[in-house]
């Protein structure tokens, strides 16, 4: 599942809007494909609330942290808890419709695991945007 890797600072505008976030219904593990699922990012269950944006991205902030996963042979067997959080494409039919993310600075957000349409189609069956 999943786009690929790939770290890329991206610099932000902090945004305050309580009716904007993201649910997670459920946690849900994304692994990159483009590392042969060797590494992994896995989401936590709760309310993402809106913290930032950029031209092309909304960044949705997790309530605690994300859990950043390095695997061998499916087991895991490395890793950080770290703020981050979900970024979601302001337009559907970018190459790169969602990615997580790790806080930086306030004005800074580095993405480390792009996401494909295949997240997209969960949409409502195991998160929602509201």
């Amino acid at each position: 599942m999943g786009v690929g890797s790939g770290f890329e600072e991206r610099p932000v505008t902090q945004v305050t809007d309580i009716a904007n976030n993201v649910q997670f219904n459920q946690a849900i593990v994304w692994l990159d494909s483009a590392q042969q699922g060797k590494r992994g990012v896995r989401f936590l269950k709760g309310e993402y609330q809106l913290s930032a944006e950029d031209d092309e991205y909304w960044y949705f902030q997790a309530p605690l942290v994300i859990e950043m996963a390095v695997l061998e042979g499916g087991n895991v067997v490395g890793g950080k808890k770290m703020p981050g959080g979900l970024m979601l494409a302001k337009d559907e039919l970018a190459a790169v419709p969602a990615a997580a993310y790790i806080d930086k600075e306030a004005d800074s957000k580095i993405l480390v695991l792009k996401m494909g349409q295949d997240f997209i189609a969960l949409k409502g069956e195991k998160w929602q945007q509201q």
